[in-house]
């Protein structure tokens, strides 16, 4: 939900029983633009019903301190990014990657194992470490350890998402076959699972790439995960529809651009909420 707490105008005081007004302070936060024609997420503006959310809230008082804390912090992040959507989107991607981020950073503290995250985060440095280490497969685990805060980080965000998926959003006609601009939300006909996810944590260590370039050299997002989707015949583009896009300086694929924002979007607050209700339901 696109909703943020305005500034207080009304002041409780030990010593008076009566609320004081106070002067309306000016809210920082810029108002989202309206994109009414063409937005970034087609999903909003849309009118929500809080009273849906009650017994989700009700849930969350009974979670434990830390877990609750670990929910608030991804929220706010997820927060942030829906809010920024429409005015600037590489600060809503950075937002919406950190919210998941933080999410699978709690969730899989001290769960991960070292040598499979070399392994799944720097393969090509995996096996000349595994063919250096020989038998001792003891060095090779101390080495993997020693480069677990720069591998863990990829594998845990795509583990997280992954293990969080969400169902596809609503479409026009879910019965038919999925279009070419659509994201598989679930193995096509004919094709494994294996094969399916796969694909899915190609694109989801593609999205955190940009994420790194964009953070750590100042690399630019690619104009397809800033520009807003096309409606076509069976629904919003999710992936890009066209095979490349460029100026006169620059040439980005739409195979660098594994899907758009309003379809990362949907993919991050769907994990966080059945993250919530995995905590819910584990509480005793």
């Amino acid at each position: 939900v696109r909703l943020k707490a305005g500034a207080p105008d009304r002041l409780f005081l030990p010593d008076d029983p009566l609320e004081m007004s106070t002067y309306r302070e000016k809210s920082h936060d810029p108002r989202p633009p309206s994109r009414a024609n063409h937005p970034l997420l087609p999903r909003y503006p849309s009118s929500f019903c809080l009273n849906d959310y009650e017994q989700k809230l009700a849930g969350f008082m009974a979670i434990d301190q830390q877990m609750a804390s670990a929910i608030l912090r991804s929220a706010r992040c997820y927060q942030i990014g829906l809010w920024h959507s429409e005015e600037d989107p590489q600060y809503a991607w950075m937002s919406l990657i950190s919210a998941a981020e933080s999410a699978a950073d709690y969730h899989y503290t001290e769960k991960v194992n070292p040598v499979e995250t070399l392994k799944a985060g720097m393969p090509d440095l995996y096996e000349l470490l595994k063919k250096k280490a020989g038998c001792d497969q003891n060095w090779l685990t101390d080495v993997a350890k020693q480069l677990k805060g720069l591998t863990g980080a990829t594998k845990k965000f795509v583990d997280f998402l992954l293990e969080f998926w969400p169902d596809a959003p609503t479409r026009v006609s879910r019965d038919s076959p999925r279009k070419w601009f659509q994201q598989a939300w679930s193995p096509d006909n004919g094709q494994s699972r294996d094969d399916w996810e796969k694909k899915l944590r190609d694109d989801l260590k593609n999205v955190y790439g940009w994420r790194s370039k964009h953070l750590h050299a100042g690399v630019a997002l690619p104009p397809f995960m800033l520009r807003p989707p096309n409606q076509l015949e069976d629904g919003w583009e999710e992936r890009p529809c066209v095979p490349g896009m460029g100026d006169s300086e620059n040439y980005w694929s739409a195979k660098d651009v594994p899907m758009l924002l309003h379809t990362f979007e949907h993919i991050v607050r769907g994990a966080l909420l059945k993250w919530w209700d995995k905590a819910v339901d584990l509480q005793p």
